[in-house]
């Protein structure tokens, strides 16, 4: 059976990419959480993207695969939120306002570049 992580694409009122939740019946999922939205508003099948879940993934539980499903698309948001940040204040501020404001999205820039010389002024 194949399964399929369900990430809404974001729009341009400015809601990023996140992630929805898996399923092997993407129809099915559709009707059901247009059934379960509070604001009446249908949405439709091209306002997602399927990801086939890999073979090698299929041993997680489904639980476990939801939470790094999950933490993908918290990474994604905090990419799309300090991309904004950068272009509405620069890259200084932008920096410093992260560091302060959110220590673990600070640690995991810092970490993905890796590279401690550009740090040197936080």
């Amino acid at each position: 059976m194949r399964m399929y992580n369900i990430y809404y694409k974001g729009d341009i009122c400015g809601n990023p990419r996140t992630y929805e939740g898996i399923t092997n019946n993407f129809e099915k999922w559709l009707e059901q959480h247009n059934k379960d939205r509070e604001s009446g508003a249908e949405e439709l099948p091209h306002e997602f993207e399927l990801e086939e879940v890999k073979e090698s993934n299929m041993d997680m539980t489904r639980e476990q695969y939801e939470q790094e499903a999950q933490e993908h698309g918290y990474q994604l948001r905090l990419i799309s939120e300090f991309a904004d940040l950068v272009n509405s204040i620069g890259v200084n501020p932008a920096l410093a306002e992260l560091r302060h404001d959110n220590p673990r999205a600070w640690e995991q820039v810092r970490s993905y570049f890796k590279e401690e010389d550009l740090w040197d002024i936080y």
